[in-house]
């Protein structure tokens, strides 16, 4: 790899850590009504209903709307080591999950699985050595697959 592009990698790195850092332990998505501290999202935001999920505490990538940021009293900060390992961890993961989305789209495509060609298959998962079950959906190629391994890769194009 080349000198810019690991300084910009690291730099990349860098700004996820201190997203990371900026985000409570709790913060679950705001597609959960509750945090997993219990704290439920919308009560906490407030009025008025426009905008509330930027006025929670939980991360600081938006500007509040419709009035200030609330506040509450168990949002926890990352420290800088478990921000570090949080990221490290994504990455991992990410890069697993790619491994095994290239595998699945080559044994695919070696057996003739494609758009108008649909069926199932199966190959060796590249991440845990399990079986990576797959089909390709003869309506438009997509490929839902998942490792019978608990917890290892799965996915839904």
């Amino acid at each position: 790899m080349s000198e810019p592009r690991q300084q910009e990698k690291a730099s990349d790195r860098d700004l996820q850590i201190k997203a990371e850092m900026l985000t409570c332990k709790h913060f679950n998505g705001v597609q959960h009504d509750e945090c997993r501290a219990n704290v439920n999202y919308r009560k906490l935001a407030g009025e008025p209903a426009l905008g509330c999920m930027t006025r929670i505490p939980c991360s600081f990538g938006f500007e509040p709307k419709g009035g200030p940021r609330a506040v509450c009293d168990r949002r926890e900060a990352w420290t800088r080591e478990e921000a570090e390992a949080h990221v490290d961890a994504r990455e991992l993961a990410i890069e697993q999950h790619m491994r095994a989305f290239r595998k699945v789209h080559d044994d695919a495509k070696a057996k003739g699985l494609k758009r108008h060609h649909g069926g199932v298959s199966q190959c060796k998962c590249p991440v845990c050595e399990g079986t990576l079950r797959y089909a390709v959906a003869s309506y438009n190629g997509h490929i839902h697959a998942k490792c019978d391994t608990n917890g290892c890769v799965q996915w839904m194009e």
